[in-house]
């Protein structure tokens, strides 16, 4: 008898010796498993951390065919939460015979995507990152464009409320002071001041 695929067997009796006309061999096929850890990591200018506050995440497991070219779909009821202080869980009992990814439901405020590493053999990690937004700052002269009387530099700082302390901005020389100037790395929060 062949075992179907991505199955173990197992018999109910030792039939080396053959059956006798009467008895009966119970034959047990159990599907093959496998767990997989799922594990959250926070980054902040390249440093893990565990940021106060933050909700916890869900995720969900997604499979295809082994090794075929189809697309990954959701893993009907496979969801987790991941709570602080760890942020760890486990997909259980999953056939071996997929493929798996990961993929977090929504990043919590502040939080954006940066990315999946891992595989269903060792377990997953997915990493936010502060999700920065663009700022715009513009410096006007109240000075009758007297150029004469502004400093060579201009130093600007960026305050939030979300925590104490702000981060500083750039700085620029005048004369080639750019009145536009765009700082990319703003943490995209409320309140900023």
């Amino acid at each position: 008898i062949d075992v179907p695929d991505n199955y173990t067997v197992r018999y109910s009796v030792n039939n080396t010796d053959g059956l006798s006309t009467a008895g009966t061999i119970t034959i047990t096929n159990t599907l093959k498993t496998k767990n997989i850890p799922v594990t959250k990591k926070w980054l902040d200018s390249g440093h893990e951390i565990t940021p106060e506050g933050t909700p916890n995440v869900r995720v969900k497991l997604q499979w295809k065919d082994k090794n075929s070219n189809s697309e990954f779909t959701d893993v009907p009821g496979k969801t987790l939460t991941l709570s602080s202080p760890n942020y760890t869980g486990t997909f259980e009992n999953l056939p071996e015979n997929k493929d798996y990814q990961v993929i977090e439901v929504s990043a919590p405020p502040g939080w954006k995507f940066d990315k999946t590493t891992g595989n269903a053999d060792t377990g997953f990690t997915i990493t936010n990152v502060p999700d920065y937004t663009q700022l715009t700052v513009k410096k006007e002269w109240d000075d009758g464009n007297n150029s004469n009387n502004r400093p060579e530099k201009i130093h600007f700082k960026l305050y939030r409320k979300v925590q104490s302390g702000g981060s500083s901005g750039d700085n620029a020389d005048a004369p080639n002071f750019d009145p536009n100037l765009t700082n990319d790395l703003v943490p995209d929060y409320e309140n900023i001041t």
